[in-house]
């Protein structure tokens, strides 16, 4: 059952090449995820993690030539756009809301102290 087929050939320069290359980008990929998840509130980032099938399939159609079909762009569409709108809406509720300025004491001197 584990065995590899007879004529398995071996894995040419170019082969180990690829596998090196997407091994370290999977590797920073992944390095980057927990360090935004450390520094990052889960809830707003957790949506960008499904960004991937988005990219996925852009990756797949460049280099597979394979095509999505429409159910693949609407999912990433609704994917992305939550994103969005999850971004969206912890900036706004992480913005500062202004503060009135203060009452200015009109009986206080420049140097602070009550006049006599």
């Amino acid at each position: 059952l584990f065995v590899p087929p007879y004529d398995w050939p071996p894995l040419s320069g170019e082969h180990w090449l690829m596998i090196i290359m997407a091994s370290l980008i999977w590797t920073s990929a992944h390095f980057l995820l927990i360090e935004a998840f450390q520094f990052g509130e889960a809830a707003l980032l957790a949506p960008f993690r499904y960004c991937n099938l988005f990219f996925a399939a852009i990756l797949g159609f460049l280099i597979w030539g394979d095509l999505p079909d429409w159910l693949t762009w609407a999912g990433s569409a609704v994917i992305i756009s939550s994103g969005l709108y999850i971004l969206h809406r912890e900036v706004l509720r992480k913005a500062p809301v202004m503060a009135a300025d203060p009452v200015h004491d009109t009986a206080a001197d420049d140097d602070g102290a009550a006049p006599r």
